[in-house]
């Protein structure tokens, strides 16, 4: 064992209140930091329990590349910076995956779970090194103290620990970090959800991360009905670089083929209490949305282009898809545009559809979808990684193709009514698919009615008729024609134009025809009609 020299961590004033007054909005985007800190280190798998359900002790280990002490000092010293990113070999890990981190204050973000954490890591050379972070000091109190003593071009010393290393195997490769003294507020919610009756929980055994997309997709208010434990669970696998539901994430549809299987080939798994993650996105879901084209659909949305400035910087590149259904989608959770840049989320879903600007009503309600920044919009990321300068050139760019596939607010409505089906912009389809649906049912009523009339004439008469429609004027609106078939002319100007006011004169018309034509006086073709209509009442 060998005690290293003190190490102090200096953090610019200018953020130091933002890092201790929560940066990261949930628990789940402070675990998504480490998580993506274990990519970024060509790890394949990452473990995380949470010590269920005490929950007084959370761990995070990888088998990643790990680090050399000299790294990590450098790292903790250097908070703010952009260490990962342009140390790289442009951009990209060992293996070839896009790095993540680039502010280099991501695993600051367990301030937002615990007071203190612990970062063991062996990166092969035959050493491993330990160090504890002492976290109260991040407290917002004692920060913004810190702040206002200190100019915001100063930095401020909020701490310091005390390396140590000790002999490893050669070549083993890890890091293991420890989350102790967990917030007594977040552990008191996490095990105070298990006592109450009225929330919802996972199965203790799931079969699979499908069964619990599934159990929370039966839940119409979605993920405020199920426990914090859940919520953590599911929000940790919407934010984190994983890979779809093998179905996912439109069930028969190749949506976003090319990037499903460059997650797939990433190699990235990540388990937490023994479950292993996939993306929480699978529709439909909704057994009662089931044709594609009828109850839903998708657009891709793919853009690749300099914004701005000719310079090559100034290109942006994204691509995607926009989901839609006839009825609103569940979980909510899931409605609205995610953006992911290098393959994790930027937040969650933005139920204003990138703000916006027309009253959208229900439909914004039915429409889902994700949008994968292959380059570009990283200068627009606030600090949080959580939300977007929304005056960025890049971001502008974004949020035009948004609204252009939602509504096509650029085109003319004559060049819009000329468009074939599947280039109209998703609102447009709703509407369109709305229409033919309740012509649908429309039909379909109409069919049932005339299926219940057969059937009371076949009662009464004890003899089979059947009655179609047809779209033609006819010399009258209705005629029995070779005996036991009626036939109504649809197009006769007879008939009334509100529905339920036409099924009662067919009914009418109908006894009466039939009534008539099958009697051989006008007493018993009256007894025979009023018999029909009698029977039609029960």
């Amino acid at each position: 064992m060998q005690e290293l020299k003190p190490v102090y961590i200096d953090v610019a004033a200018s953020i130091i209140a933002d890092i201790s007054s929560g940066i990261y909005r949930t628990p789940a985007n402070a675990l998504k930091e480490l998580v993506s800190n274990s990519f970024d280190a060509d790890a394949t798998e990452v473990y995380v329990n949470t010590g269920y359900s005490n929950f007084d002790l959370f761990t995070v280990e990888d088998n990643g590349d790990g680090m050399p002490v000299d790294d990590f000092i450098y790292y903790m010293e250097h908070i703010g910076g952009s260490v990962k990113r342009y140390g790289s070999r442009l951009g990209f890990t060992r293996n070839g995956r896009p790095i993540i981190g680039k502010l280099g204050i991501g695993i600051l973000a367990v301030s937002q779970i615990c007071k203190e954490f612990t970062v063991i890591s062996s990166n092969g050379n035959g050493k491993k090194f330990e160090a504890t972070i002492d976290l109260s000091e991040f407290e917002e109190k004692e920060a913004r103290k810190k702040q206002l003593a200190q100019r915001v071009d100063k930095t401020v010393r909020i701490g310091e620990f005390r390396p140590v290393l000790y002999d490893e195997e050669k070549g083993k490769k890890y890091t293991l970090i420890t989350l102790n003294k967990i917030n007594e507020g977040y552990r008191k919610t996490l095990q105070k959800d298990f006592n109450l009756p009225n929330l919802k929980r996972r199965l203790a055994n799931p079969q699979g991360f499908n069964q619990f997309v599934e159990e929370i997709a039966k839940v119409k208010r979605g993920l405020e009905q199920f426990t914090e434990y859940d919520r953590l669970i599911w929000e940790l696998s919407l934010v984190a670089p994983l890979p779809y539901l093998n179905l996912g994430p439109i069930i028969g549809q190749k949506c976003i083929p090319k990037i499903k299987k460059r997650l797939e080939n990433y190699n990235f798994r990540v388990i937490v209490d023994g479950l292993e993650l996939r993306k929480p996105i699978l529709f439909p879901l909704d057994e009662k949305v089931k044709t594609k084209g009828v109850h839903f659909d998708f657009v891709s949305v793919n853009f690749d282009s300099k914004v701005g400035e000719s310079h090559e910087e100034s290109r942006l590149q994204f691509h995607g898809y926009i989901y839609f259904q006839y009825k609103a989608i569940i979980p909510p959770e899931l409605r609205g545009i995610l953006i992911r840049i290098r393959n994790v989320a930027i937040g969650y879903y933005d139920k204003s559809l990138l703000h916006y600007p027309m009253p959208a009503g229900p439909l914004s309600n039915q429409v889902s979808g994700e949008i994968y920044v292959e380059r570009g919009l990283e200068n627009a990321l606030n600090i949080d990684r959580n939300s977007f300068r929304e005056t960025d050139l890049h971001y502008l760019a974004l949020q035009e193709s948004i609204f252009t596939a939602l509504a096509g607010i650029k085109m003319e409505k004559k060049k819009k009514r000329k468009m074939p089906e599947e280039e109209l912009p998703v609102f447009d389809r709703i509407r369109l698919y709305s229409r033919r649906r309740r012509e649908q049912e429309i039909k379909d009523n109409e069919q049932d009615y005339l299926r219940y009339l057969e059937n009371i004439l076949r009662q009464i008469l004890k003899s089979h008729f059947t009655i179609n429609v047809v779209d033609e004027e006819g010399k009258q609106p209705v005629a029995v024609v070779d005996a036991n078939k009626i036939v109504i002319y649809d197009k006769n100007p007879l008939w009334p134009r509100r529905r339920n006011e036409r099924k009662i004169f067919r009914k009418i018309l109908i006894f009466k025809e039939v009534a008539e034509n099958i009697s051989g006086s006008v007493e018993s073709a009256k007894s025979t009609f009023f018999q029909l209509l009698k029977r039609s009442r029960k």
